[in-house]
């Protein structure tokens, strides 16, 4: 069991059994025989993760919990006002956070750590309009962008291959982010009242 686990990390940072030992500081024998199973490593080692960077995520996932909280406030806020699609569109986004802080968390619990959900601020309820708050939404996955960006700083520094692996998906899709919304206000300003009916419409086909 414990073998078959290293064996996924090693293979997540591409690197063979010799050089791996040699990344994480043991001689390759020793590693050879953790992944073999004909030795069983302390439960020191099992810890693949710097305290730092299992610092750095299980903030990580609070943001993302509050994340989740900002666009369920949104969707309540778009259903009280009749837009319907639009509120649906929040509650996925909502879903969606969700889902990242619960990787997060899967993966520090995969590598040895220990996740953590720590206190999650409150959220703004109300917004002026939804061109209001669709630039909220820009201006808020452009912060986002800058955190993952800092994690794989995190991860970099502590030489921590895998992890920079598994965040860079955070960072590809960050830019996928990023361009929907922005596309979403572009739609909004260019179209006005026009727009935002038919907006409505399209962004509650979401599934």
């Amino acid at each position: 069991m414990i073998g078959e686990k290293l064996k996924e990390i090693r293979e997540q940072t591409g690197l063979n059994k010799k050089d791996f030992a040699s990344h994480i500081g043991i001689k390759y024998t020793t590693y050879n025989n953790y992944e073999t199973g004909d030795r069983e490593p302390s439960s020191d080692f099992l810890i693949m993760i710097s305290q730092k960077l299992q610092d750095a995520i299980n903030a990580q996932i609070v943001a993302e919990m509050w994340s989740a909280n900002l666009y369920l406030s949104m969707s309540y806020f778009f259903a009280a006002k009749g837009y319907e699609g639009f509120a649906s569109w929040m509650k996925a986004q909502a879903h969606e956070e969700s889902d990242h802080a619960d990787v997060l968390a899967q993966y520090v619990m995969k590598r040895g750590g220990q996740a953590k959900v720590g206190a999650v601020d409150a959220v703004p309820q109300e917004w002026a309009s939804p061109l209001d708050v669709f630039e909220h939404v820009y201006k808020h996955e452009c912060h986002v962008s800058e955190l993952i960006d800092k994690l794989v700083d995190v991860a970099s520094a502590e030489k921590d291959k895998a992890s920079q692996d598994f965040l860079w998906g955070f960072v590809r899709e960050q830019v996928e982010e990023e361009a929907t919304v922005q596309g979403i206000l572009d739609k909004i300003k260019l179209g006005g009242d026009v727009a935002l009916y038919h907006l409505d419409i399209q962004l509650g086909a979401r599934k």
